[in-house]
């Protein structure tokens, strides 16, 4: 008999122990949880922003000077998104920036590519098709 009370006094209170534990830091791992989601997520809005603004940036000045190189400054900008995407999203994504980033380029004359064969269009859909990748997954 005794050690049938000394089993249920052991059970009874491990679990009392088990449901204090758990209503202690239940609340506290959901929070660093949450937090940590969070800033993941907030990374990941930051990079598309700036695959957005640099896009928009080349865009504009492949359009105002044709064939001209972009500067040091957005390729080293450029290079840095390309870098978070690989690290922060999923391989689908990064595969479709890397699709992009074949438009990049200076053409004598114009055009997008290393071969100047590919038009503005082009360069606008695979942005988009990018961009709706890199959201789905925020």
């Amino acid at each position: 008999m005794p050690d049938a009370l000394l089993t249920a006094l052991i059970a009874g209170g491990a679990g009392l122990l088990a449901a204090l534990v758990t209503s202690l830091l239940g609340p506290r791992l959901q929070y660093i949880f949450s937090l940590r989601t969070r800033q993941a997520e907030l990374r990941m809005e930051e990079v598309i922003r700036d695959f957005n603004r640099l896009t928009a940036e080349y865009l504009t000045h492949h359009l105002q000077s044709p064939g001209a190189p972009a500067g040091q400054a957005w390729l080293s900008a450029f290079s840095a998104t390309d870098a978070s995407i690989k690290a922060l999203f999923f391989c689908e994504a990064h595969k479709s920036f890397k699709e992009l980033e074949v438009l990049v380029g200076a053409v004598p004359g114009g055009g997008f590519g290393a071969s100047g064969k590919f038009t503005t269009q082009d360069f606008v859909n695979r942005k988009h098709e990018t961009l709706k990748k890199l959201y789905r997954e925020v």
